[in-house]
């Protein structure tokens, strides 16, 4: 898939993972800084998730801090921002509020969260951070390009006992705003897969917002971005492409009826699904369906048997008779190889006896 794709979209990856730590992050920077004093956990000394720091206080594992990571204090971000508001002035954000979200963001990303992943992982996820900051800074508070690099910069620098191995191996550039802005139409498309692939394959929603919402807003967006792709071999269709073969598999093989049939029709339209396309879906999905049916089959069938065989008196029974032949083999077994070992200490006397016989 990624060979399909430049390095800029191939934090796409692994977006559902990120629209799910971005989702968190408000409740993460409040565990982090907001509730830290309540939990034990002092801005600037990291501890560990689930470390008892006091009789009857554990930090939460949710908060994610490593042990020794010295999270910034509230106090130095300040200070950090109050010292850069000159080059870097924000029109719709708190710095302070973005300096939070960043480091809880960092907290949670995968690389630094799970251990044993690898090194395309960490520029994976360093792709995702820059995308970020890009997005913060540039599409909402419109910093240039050019200060969203002096801020991470600087950012590292006035912080640099944090994550400083990470953070060192993260490339952070302003990104070109018609890229940003395509990267920010295809990260909303994926908000809308998500929401709608949790109406297909369950039976209810958590949102309370209605199916209608999610599907129009995906074809709305999703035409303004196929416009920009009549023909063409760039980077980001080929990004589009991915996304769309993705929903188009998911609105082919729904399993709930939380979204209206003239709806997901009108979707399926928009991305031009052929009925073969659909119907080879479901034959597909149908087939993987009758292999786990069939798995699941198999293991009950093996329980019963083994449940019968154990505790049943057929079962004991059966037990008892297989256990009586398997001990009679033995038996027979055990009889012939004490007669061919007799047979061997006859024949080896024999021999031992012709040495001193004298022939006259």
């Amino acid at each position: 898939m990624l060979n399909r794709i430049s390095k800029c979209y191939e934090l796409f990856s692994k977006i559902d993972k990120y629209i799910e730590v971005v989702n968190g992050l408000n409740a993460s920077v409040n565990i982090i800084f907001r509730d830290s004093s309540q939990f034990g956990i002092v801005p600037g000394v990291g501890m560990a998730p689930g470390v008892g720091v006091a009789p009857g206080v554990v930090v939460p594992a949710s908060v994610g801090v490593a042990h020794g990571v010295h999270i910034p204090s509230v106090d130095k971000i300040s200070s950090y921002c109050n010292s850069h508001s000159g080059k870097v002035s924000l029109i719709n954000s708190s710095c302070i509020d973005i300096c939070k979200k960043f480091i809880a963001l960092i907290e949670n990303i995968p690389y630094v969260k799970l251990i044993n992943l690898s090194e395309n992982d960490h520029e994976i996820d360093c792709r995702f951070l820059n995308y970020w900051l890009n997005d913060m800074l540039q599409s909402k508070n419109q910093i240039s390009s050019s200060n969203v690099k002096y801020f991470y910069e600087e950012f590292k620098k006035h912080f640099s006992t944090y994550r400083a191995d990470f953070l060192s191996k993260c490339k952070i550039i302003g990104m070109e705003n018609d890229v940003l802005k395509n990267m920010n139409t295809l990260y909303q498309l994926y908000i809308y897969n998500s929401e709608l692939y949790s109406y297909l394959f369950s039976d209810s929603s958590d949102d309370g917002s209605p199916c209608s919402n999610c599907i129009n807003g995906c074809i709305s967006t999703y035409n303004e971005l196929k416009d920009k792709c009549p023909g063409n071999d760039n980077n980001f269709c080929d990004a589009l492409g991915i996304f769309t073969d993705k929903l188009k598999y998911n609105i082919s093989n729904p399993i709930s009826n939380n979204c209206d049939k003239e709806l997901l029709k009108k979707l399926s339209n928009a991305l031009e699904i052929s009925e073969n396309f659909s119907a080879l879906s479901k034959i597909a999905f149908g087939r993987i369906k009758f292999v786990i049916l069939t798995a699941l089959s198999i293991l009950g069938v093996l329980f019963i048997c083994l449940y019968s065989f154990k505790y049943t008196p057929f079962g004991i029974s059966i037990s008892s008779i297989i256990r009586g032949k398997i001990i009679d083999r033995k038996n027979v077994q055990n009889k012939i190889n004490n007669s061919n070992i007799n047979n061997s200490e006859k024949y080896r006397n024999d021999l031992n006896i012709g040495e001193y016989r004298i022939l006259y």
